[in-house]
């Protein structure tokens, strides 16, 4: 019941992060991806990738600063500058604090959700949807490889529903735009 019900959550944030990149304006982009945060952050917590987990509480932090707090530009860049700070500390802590195994796989493997946090964050601080959708594309695929090794099935389907909703997004609000 308990990996059930943690897989029923990582379903949930798949949901809401899908929905995500059909939204026309920033802050809603930002806002369905707080919520897809939240349900990831406890489903990867329930299934042990602790990384994962604090990578998704930090995802809905900063959904919440970035749609609601800052009114600058120089704001702005103080807030990614300390997101960025915190995703890479979550690194050591995997290891450290929460003791998993540091064998050469894993400290590669532990590597691949960090970055695609970090563009992520980065994303945040571009003008429009269509600049974030684009940097969008290099986090799935590294999310994707995490998700698979963890056996988080929410997560796989996320990232593949998340390219093609992305590639949609594109071509609705960017591509199809520039005609």
């Amino acid at each position: 019941m308990y990996t059930f019900v943690a897989q029923l959550l990582g379903i949930f944030g798949l949901g809401c992060n899908v929905i995500s990149y059909q939204q026309k304006k920033k802050v809603m982009l930002i806002l369905c991806q707080l919520f897809g945060g939240l349900f990831f952050s406890i489903h990867f917590f329930m299934l042990g990738d602790y990384i994962g987990s604090m990578l998704n509480a930090i995802a809905l932090v900063r959904a919440i600063v970035f749609a609601k707090v800052i009114k600058t530009k120089r704001a702005e860049r103080v807030w990614m500058w300390a997101f960025l700070v915190l995703c890479a500390a979550t690194y050591p802590l995997t290891f450290t604090v929460f003791g998993v195994e540091a064998s050469p796989f894993t400290l590669a493997l532990k590597t691949l959700p960090v970055i695609a946090m970090c563009v992520g964050t980065v994303s945040f601080t571009m003008e429009n949807a269509g600049k974030m959708r684009f940097l969008s594309l290099f986090n799935s695929p590294l999310w994707l490889i995490n998700n698979i090794v963890e056996l988080s099935w929410g997560g796989i389907l996320c990232e593949a529903f998340s390219l093609i909703s992305i590639f949609v997004g594109i071509l609705r609000h960017d591509i199809k735009k520039k005609k």
